[in-house]
């Protein structure tokens, strides 16, 4: 569905572990994308999990993809609204006192990638809002913002944080 509502020219991008990224690539690239580049968000503590035997993650992958008609009448290429941005996102993790979702991404790097691959007025589309830090990033930078929750607890969250973030605008 990501594909079908994508507009010509468009961009996803998927933020996922590094033992699943292959599936993620497979599963975008089958539904019509092509995968670009690899991003990376250097965050600034390591994540929990096997302290004994597992390195401590400090970063999380995100795989950037487009949609372009390439060929014939009416081509729409991709291209970068306001230039071409680098691979490494660096943005400091929420702390635990403010974070309301367990994989919450701060509003600062969503700010960074909304405006590297959108212009103001466009749709923002997260099918995993999670806390809504996408939606915020997306109302702060001009652009609208449809997201999608099946958890009722988080979503309740997302949509008053949302209500806060647009009654500021």
């Amino acid at each position: 569905q990501a594909f079908r509502i994508t507009s010509l020219p468009g961009s996803i991008v998927c933020f996922t572990r590094w033992d699943v990224e292959q599936v993620w690539r497979d599963a975008i690239g089958l539904a019509g994308f092509e995968c670009k580049r690899q991003l990376v968000w250097a965050k600034n503590a390591h994540t929990m999990g096997d302290c004994k035997r597992q390195f401590g993650a400090s970063h999380e992958p995100a795989i950037f993809a487009i949609k372009e008609k390439r060929r014939g009448k009416g081509s729409a290429s991709f291209a970068f609204p306001g230039g071409r941005p680098t691979t490494m996102l660096k943005h400091a993790k929420p702390p635990p006192s403010i974070r309301t979702h367990p994989t919450e991404k701060p509003v600062s790097l969503l700010e960074e990638l909304i405006e590297s691959l959108t212009r103001p007025g466009d749709l923002v589309v997260d099918p995993f809002a999670g806390s809504g830090s996408t939606g915020e990033a997306a109302l702060r930078t001009g652009r609208r913002f449809f997201g999608c929750e099946m958890d009722a607890e988080h979503f309740e969250r997302a949509r008053s944080r949302l209500k806060g973030v647009a009654s500021r605008s």
